[in-house]
């Protein structure tokens, strides 16, 4: 692919990063639709409606992608605290009282 050895530490990075936060998904059908949809939110494009995501992830089989990807983002059936931990681990703050002070730090960093 061409790809220089930072971009490749930077794909490696990213897919075992992806890969921690497939564990916290509770079920193994969803795994599929989660790589999907980040590698949707990473691809170029200012929309990303998940049609749109769809085509671009599988262009050759967009109605089946997209029928996998809905009703993964339209359901998020999964544990919300399940997800933000490993997300907060590789920040540095635990689930509780941690993260609510990191979420207001990064407020105040923001300007917001």
């Amino acid at each position: 692919m061409g790809l220089s050895s930072d971009t490749h530490g930077s794909e490696s990075r990213l897919a075992a990063y992806v890969e921690g936060l497939t564990a916290a998904l509770g079920h193994a059908d969803r795994m599929v639709p989660f790589r999907s949809y980040c590698v949707g939110l990473l691809l170029p494009g200012a929309r990303k409606s998940v049609e749109l995501m769809a085509a671009r992830v599988a262009p050759e089989r967009v109605q089946a992608a997209h029928q996998s990807l809905h009703p993964f983002v339209a359901k998020a059936d999964w544990s919300d605290d399940a997800m933000l931990a490993p997300v907060l681990a590789d920040a540095g703050y635990g689930i509780d009282t941690d993260f609510r002070d990191g979420i207001a730090d990064a407020v105040s960093l923001a300007g917001i």
